[in-house]
């Protein structure tokens, strides 16, 4: 008779030390998110030396639903890699020369993109700056968005296009607080 009212009490104890280890682990949540930045080149004058290109949009985090459930328990962003889709885009034998992403608040390059053949659904890695990506994620961290730039040549004009720069991130946020 004992030994069925221990056991009880010694599976509950179990379970409740047990579960507070589970919750130790839940303190943090690590995840990944993509946050596209869309930039419309729309260059219509007759440039046939080609004409430089440079425009600024907002990079919010908190454009990813997931990212912005978190917004305020966000302990740390780690942009891992920047990639980009070229679509719409009317116009040919036109490359994208000199190219990069630059954060506009302390006018760091963040990627680079040497020579692109603008071709329909073109697409591909922007090449890494370590210290200039490492800068943009402690900004995101702290401001959760920043303004970028995209900068570069075009070897002729006119040319129109859609590129998309789609910003790959880890979040690691606080999940119980």
């Amino acid at each position: 008779m004992k030994t069925s009212r221990t056991l009880p009490v010694f599976l509950a104890l179990f379970l409740i030390t047990s579960s507070c280890g589970l919750f130790d682990d839940l303190q943090e949540i690590s995840f990944d998110g993509e946050i596209p930045v869309n930039f419309f080149v729309n260059e219509t004058a007759d440039n046939p030396d080609g004409k430089a290109y440079s425009a600024e949009q907002l990079l919010d985090i908190k454009d990813d639903p997931d990212i912005a459930e978190y917004a305020s328990k966000i302990k740390d962003v780690k942009v891992n890699s920047v990639t980009y889709y070229v679509y719409d885009l009317a116009g040919s034998g036109v490359i994208f020369s000199g190219g990069s992403i630059v954060s506009l608040s302390n006018n760091k390059t963040v990627a680079t993109l040497t020579n692109l053949p603008l071709v329909e659904s073109a697409n591909g890695n922007f090449s890494i700056d370590n210290t200039g990506l490492n800068e943009l994620s402690t900004r995101l961290k702290n401001n959760k968005s920043e303004t970028i730039r995209l900068q570069g040549n075009l070897s002729k004009t006119p040319v129109s296009f859609y590129v998309e720069c789609r910003f790959h991130v880890t979040i690691t946020a606080d999940a119980l607080k």
